[in-house]
């Protein structure tokens, strides 16, 4: 009787069980491994992308402010890090820090548990042994996988969820940008400078005097019109209410005589202005802020705590 009681302990499970977990699987994996290394791969590229674009219009406002590139030998670090009075003499931070490699691994220090043994190598823990030879029932088995699968989905979304947080602030920082300099340019200058917007994209304007009106600027590849990336949105608040944005410069560009929303005059006075760039979809959204004085002010508003 005693030798029958452990046969069945041993037996495990049948074909039949290892054929149905095998199958469960292979679905899973068909479904979400694709899907989830495609997105692995897609996040990388993406904030890659929005990496290298965020250094150009840093170089770029480096070059406005100090009339030259960063050397070889400063190199990108200028951005960060102030090389010196004498190298550059209007510098400004541009970047907080350098971006790392999208793709860098992460070294982890991998977690050991001890198990008390005997000479020969086998476990003195009781429990471990009788789970041994009990096996894992199918239904165990089968909420492991269900778990594994719903933890996998998690992370895929997970990831979709860490681009738009980063792209729309690096179009809040590049417009603040663009704002500050030509707040700068215009007492410099006498110059007076006026910002439009649709819900998606932008672009600077300067008042011409003789013409008595507003023309596009010309001949600045910075200061061009410029497009926000796919899925986010521009919008716009004066003196505390929203104003209806057209969604392409097209229909802007049927009108005789437009007038920016925005403006950056020569006496050092700014539209007072909310700005916000959001996600189509998303809770949150970046602001850019901008008072009388020419103060420009940056916030994250809405975005769950990371």
């Amino acid at each position: 009787m005693m030798r029958t009681s452990l046969r069945v302990a041993e037996q495990g499970f049948t074909l039949l069980e290892i054929m149905v977990v095998v199958v469960i699987i292979g679905l899973l994996a068909a479904i979400v491994a694709p899907q989830f290394i495609g997105n692995i791969d897609k996040a990388a590229i993406t904030r890659a992308k929005g990496d290298i674009r965020g250094i150009e219009t840093a170089l770029n406002l480096y070059r406005l402010d100090n009339f030259r590139y960063p050397s070889t030998s400063d190199g990108l670090q200028a951005l960060v890090t102030n090389p010196g009075e004498t190298i550059a003499p209007n510098w400004k931070q541009q970047l907080r820090r350098l971006p790392s490699s999208p793709t860098a691994p992460t070294a982890r220090k991998a977690a050991k548990a001890s198990m008390p043994t005997l000479v020969t190598g086998i476990s003195t823990d009781a429990r471990f042994s009788r789970a041994a030879q009990r096996g894992f029932s199918l239904l165990e088995l089968l909420v492991v996988i269900a778990i594994i699968g719903i933890l996998v989905g998690a992370v895929v979304l997970s990831i979709g969820a860490v681009g738009p947080d980063r792209e729309a602030e690096q179009e809040v920082q590049r417009l603040r940008g663009l704002i500050d300099l030509l707040h700068e340019d215009a007492l410099m200058q006498s110059r007076d400078y006026g910002l439009m917007l649709t819900t998606g994209g932008y672009r600077f304007y300067v008042y011409d005097y003789k013409q008595l009106k507003w023309i596009q600027i010309a001949g600045d590849r910075l200061l061009e019109e410029h497009a926000v990336r796919n899925q986010l949105e521009l919008g716009l608040a004066l003196d505390g209410k929203d104003v209806k944005l057209e969604k392409k410069f097209e229909t802007i560009d049927r009108e005789r005589d437009p007038v920016p929303q925005v403006m950056i005059l020569s006496s050092g006075e700014l539209t007072p202005f909310e700005l916000g760039v959001s996600r189509d979809g998303a809770n949150g959204h970046y602001a850019l802020t901008g008072e009388l004085d020419g103060k420009l002010v940056v916030a994250e508003e809405g975005y769950a705590a990371r």
